[in-house]
């Protein structure tokens, strides 16, 4: 489209003579089908991207959700096998399910929004919108030569805005809750570790996952009473004047979902390191070989240093997106949001989402490198089956406890048991 035509279809929006441009959206007029009470019912909505932000949402972002996807079929395969079956690895699990759907549940409406991008100045020729909202983007020098078009139906802007908004949210307030109760279950775990097996056993456990699952939705509910598929646009917007039931919701996100978890990890992970390196006093007057006792505290050490790198890589996203959160707010009370910029809103919270998944996949390396039983568990699901169907019947043997031990009722050699320990 050329430079007159653009000015002369912006000219038109703005005519006060004729502010919907009749002569584009006369038959619209005369369709019973798309006015109902003054106002347009419309076909296709527009929702207002950048740039930045489709190769971002249409690749990296789908490669970086599918392969947590499958690292995470990993992690919950050998945490739920019946030896590693503890309190720890169930809420564990928990968490990387919870990743998993915050991401899954965004590919399909993702790939089909970003998929498609029109020229902002091409939009008339899509779909029916009002002037005010046409010129709102027009008119604005920095948003006409940034905003990309995605043209999308009223059912796609909806899904696309609850899978967005309210599932992907929803999931990931249940990881943050999760690993707040991890934090609290292992720091447990160190100062009162009689205590712990007590009120934490596998069965608990698994009991209080499931409530943080249910509740969490609670907290998002907001999003599915109110439609982002209005006046031809398609976004989540806070009012011009009094945001009101906007304005609370948002400062509730901040604190509920920001402010408790990020400032209760960051003061129980000090606490609870202070306590790890006085954790084998907690385990002196335990009953049995000393040896067990040894191993015991051992092993509790590592779990609860995979915690504190767990909840430290954690806190990396949170902690400076719960800043921005907490300004944002505050700018909108105070200035009704004119110091906010829509394209920067934009490039922190997606800066936010893929340090998010980018920690989300960290896990499954913070597991393998800092847990020996994990890495061996690792294998013994993995490794010795793949060897196994691909005929490594040498690397199988030498490495596989199954054959070891059928070598050694074989030759009664006490040798090769000693080996393998």
């Amino acid at each position: 489209m050329s430079d007159d035509n653009n000015l002369s279809t912006t000219s038109s929006l703005n005519n006060d003579s004729d502010p919907y441009n009749s002569s584009i959206y006369s038959d619209d007029y005369n369709n019973s089908d798309h006015y109902e009470y003054g106002s347009y019912e419309y076909d296709e909505y527009l929702y207002p991207g950048y740039p930045f932000e489709r190769p971002v949402y249409l690749y990296i972002w789908n490669i970086l959700v599918i392969l947590l996807f499958l690292v995470n079929v990993v992690v919950i395969s050998v945490l739920m096998r019946r030896k590693m079956r503890t309190a720890t690895n169930m809420i564990l699990s928990a968490i990387a399910i919870s990743d998993t759907l915050t991401g899954l549940v965004t590919l399909p409406t993702y790939i089909m929004v970003y998929y498609n991008t029109h020229d902002p100045l091409q939009y008339e020729d899509y779909f029916h919108i009002n002037s005010t909202n046409i010129t709102q983007y027009y008119d604005n020098p920095v948003t006409q030569s940034s905003v990309d078009g995605y043209v999308l139906s009223k059912d796609l802007c909806r899904g696309f805005m609850l899978s967005k908004y309210f599932l992907s949210k929803m999931f990931h307030t249940v990881s943050i809750f999760l690993t707040l109760f991890l934090a609290v279950q292992r720091y447990t775990s160190v100062a009162f570790p009689f205590k712990s097996q007590r009120i934490f056993s596998v069965r608990n456990t698994v009991i209080f996952c499931l409530i943080i699952f249910f509740a969490s939705p609670l907290l998002h509910v907001y999003h599915v009473t109110t439609d982002k598929a209005v006046d031809g646009i398609c976004q989540w917007e806070l009012g011009e004047d009094d945001c009101g039931g906007d304005c609370i919701y948002l400062w509730l996100l901040f604190i509920v979902r920001h402010f408790i978890p990020c400032v209760s990890l960051t003061i129980s992970t000090v606490i609870f390191i202070k306590h790890l390196r006085g954790g084998a006093r907690n385990f002196g007057n335990m009953d049995g070989n000393s040896s067990q006792n040894l191993n015991w505290i051992e092993e509790n050490r590592s779990i609860s240093t995979i915690v504190i790198v767990i909840v430290v890589v954690f806190l990396i996203p949170e902690i400076p997106y719960g800043v921005f959160l907490f300004y944002h707010a505050i700018d909108k009370a105070t200035t009704n949001g004119e110091n906010s910029n829509l394209d920067v809103n934009r490039g922190i919270h997606m800066g936010y989402e893929l340090l998010l998944v980018l920690s989300f996949n960290a896990n499954f390396y913070i597991y393998t490198f800092l847990n020996k039983k994990f890495r061996k568990c690792l294998k013994r699901t993995f490794l010795y089956p793949f060897r196994g169907l691909v005929g490594d019947q040498e690397g199988f043997s030498e490495t596989s406890p199954i054959s070891t031990r059928q070598q050694e009722r074989q030759t009664g050699s006490s040798k090769g048991a000693v080996e393998m320990n």
